[in-house]
């Protein structure tokens, strides 16, 4: 959660607004009224004993090049077809500075999640294995789960899965 928060403000501060957080950490842009991917965030942790880490990585499209004819159905975008991307190393240096902020402690991150999220609030199908259903993006636990409300009122928690927008 907190590299795609920071990312995005990241990238807001450099100039490029209207970055969204698809749950539970794929940036996006809008085009045409639907998001296109312009990031994803992948987490790898492991704990030995008393010890945890984490890696996480960014891949985030800067300029699509030949993208496009590679992946002509898919919906991707670029910095560069939202706005004049900027130096690499001025893009690593805006993430990790949000990375490293101190106004980014846990109920700020929760918050500022929400506010970049472009899953809450719209009615979702969700795919966990084999098990299927809809229903609508409620809210983010602290722990990043999506709560996910059900037709008949049942509140569902997600912690992995695929989530597909629905109109």
């Amino acid at each position: 959660m907190k590299v795609s928060v920071s990312s995005a403000r990241a990238l807001e501060h450099l100039g490029f607004s209207d970055i969204k957080i698809k749950w539970p950490n794929d940036l996006v842009t809008i085009h045409d009224g639907k998001p296109h991917k312009l990031a994803g965030v992948l987490a790898q942790s492991t704990i030995q004993g008393s010890n945890a880490s984490v890696v996480v990585g960014l891949g985030l499209n800067i300029s699509l090049s030949n993208l496009r004819d590679l992946l002509p159905h898919d919906h991707i975008s670029a910095l560069s077809e939202i706005g004049q991307p900027p130096e690499v190393i001025d893009l690593a240096e805006g993430i990790l500075r949000e990375i490293f902020s101190a106004d980014l402690d846990n109920e700020t991150l929760l918050v500022e999640y929400e506010k970049y999220s472009h899953t809450l609030g719209i009615n979702v199908r969700v795919e966990v294995g084999e098990e299927i259903f809809k229903g609508l993006a409620e809210r983010i636990t602290q722990t990043g789960s999506l709560i996910v409300k059900l037709e008949n009122g049942v509140e569902k928690e997600i912690s992995v899965g695929e989530i597909i927008h629905l109109r």
